[in-house]
């Protein structure tokens, strides 16, 4: 064997490891990379189905805002058409002012955006869907503000569905932090139970 075989093997057993060593490297750098590239196609995909679910979310909330809406509106055409005698001016809460109790804050004073510019005068029921809500007390051109049934100054005649039995439904003191009025001046030995529905009597001309 001559020198230069010799420095041939010996070159090539020395070359060998560095280059088995370079290309393992070179694996994992690739890999590496890879795995990187993967990172950032996943992170892509994630905020794509984030901002799809954001939409998602916004769509169902618009949705079910005008299914509400709807639903008032329908309501609010059904109590104008059982109320034929009464005219009516759709209005939205501005401000209130509550009662503090146990089970919640309840409104005793409200703030309504219509007022004598569109026909609102002292005096006027204020209703909703669900049934009484007070009267208005004081009017502004743009505004008006309502005192509600658990004030102690609103007094309603109102009949039980049940047994038919009139009283005076009145705001009271004792009462209004638990959000409840008084029906008083029932005659005696009134079948009246707890439970029992209230409406107004319609005697006068404030209620309906």
């Amino acid at each position: 064997m001559g020198w230069g075989s010799l420095l041939g093997t010996v070159g090539s057993t020395i070359l060998y490891p560095f280059q088995w060593t370079a290309s393992k490297i070179g694996g994992a750098v690739s890999g590496f990379v890879s795995h990187w590239q993967d990172m950032d196609a996943l992170q892509a995909e994630v905020e794509s189905l984030r901002e799809e679910n954001e939409s998602l979310k916004s769509e169902i909330i618009d949705a079910e805002i005008k299914a509400d809406e709807n639903h008032w509106l329908y309501q609010y055409l059904l109590m104008k058409e059982d109320n034929s005698d009464y005219s009516f001016s759709a209005a939205s809460v501005v401000s209130t002012t509550s009662a503090g109790g146990e089970a919640g804050n309840y409104i005793t004073e409200m703030t309504l955006n219509k007022g004598s510019t569109a026909g609102v005068e002292a005096g006027m029921p204020v209703v909703t869907i669900g049934g009484l809500v007070g009267v208005v007390v004081d009017v502004q051109l743009t505004h008006c503000r309502v005192s509600t049934v658990l004030d102690p100054s609103v007094s309603v005649g109102a009949i039980t569905t049940r047994g038919s039995e009139s009283g005076l439904c009145e705001g009271d003191h004792s009462l209004i932090h638990r959000g409840r009025s008084m029906l008083r001046y029932l005659p005696e030995g009134a079948d009246v139970e707890e439970g029992d529905i209230l409406v107004t009597s319609g005697r006068g001309s404030v209620y309906p």
